[in-house]
């Protein structure tokens, strides 16, 4: 298969990037914006892996990556980065461009990226969407992430939507969500919390992004009547 994983130097992209890698018959492709030594580290470990550097912030950038999505023949697109943190900011103190710069940084490249795959998938008639979201859209909303959870829900509508529409193309949209992982991406988090979140685990153990990869892959190689689900991996937490 050939794979797009956006973000696929982070936490949870990294560990996309091996389930994959390892079967050498799939060909990866990752994007990255300044990691350049893990880009690096990945491709050393995996001769099927190519780091793609790409700011999402970035017009040039974004037409490029777009470019060469026409060449790639993609089986399967991982929606996964997130440009900068889930900053705790209760709504009263969120401000009109912090909503309107995470809408332009999170939402319209996935939008992009996602309308570019389906032209490769249309006409092979057949293709993956899997779309990272957040357990932070299950049960009671995570305090402080009002900008966060609601443009992941967002996303989450959007997604579907390409269930709906393409399902007569083969094409499949699914997501997954996870519940709090150690990444760089939650590095900021109070280790009392984390500490907190561990003991009233039911597995005594937070989630590892291993654990999430495995899901994507199942999505991965799973039947089209596999479609429109959102999958959460809580460990029955968020029901």
């Amino acid at each position: 298969m050939n794979i797009l994983i956006t973000g696929g130097t982070g936490g949870l992209g990294e560990a996309i990037v091996d389930v994959f890698a390892t079967d050498s018959r799939n060909k990866i492709y990752f994007t990255y914006c300044h990691a350049e030594t893990k880009a690096r580290t990945i491709t050393g470990r995996y001769a099927n892996a190519r780091g793609i550097r790409c700011d999402f912030e970035n017009r040039a950038g974004m037409e490029a990556l777009l470019a060469e999505i026409d060449n790639m023949d993609l089986d399967v697109l991982v929606n996964n980065a997130w440009v900068g943190k889930p900053d705790t900011i209760r709504f009263g103190q969120l401000t009109s461009e912090q909503i309107k710069t995470t809408f332009c940084t999170n939402v319209l490249p996935l939008v992009a990226v996602t309308q570019q795959a389906l032209k490769t998938f249309r006409k092979k008639k057949s293709g993956k969407i899997i779309t990272i979201l957040t357990a932070a859209l299950l049960g009671t909303p995570t305090i402080g992430y009002a900008l966060y959870s609601s443009t992941k829900a967002y996303i989450a509508q959007l997604a579907k939507t390409w269930s709906t529409e393409y399902a007569r193309y083969g094409i499949t949209s699914n997501c997954v969500s996870p519940e709090f992982m150690r990444t760089d991406f939650t590095a900021s988090t109070d280790e009392r919390v984390i500490e907190q979140m561990e003991q009233t685990h039911p597995l005594k153990r937070l989630l590892e992004p291993q654990e999430v990869a495995q899901v994507v892959q199942f999505l991965a190689i799973s039947s089209a009547q596999v479609n429109g689900v959102n999958i959460p991996v809580t460990a029955g937490t968020r029901i």
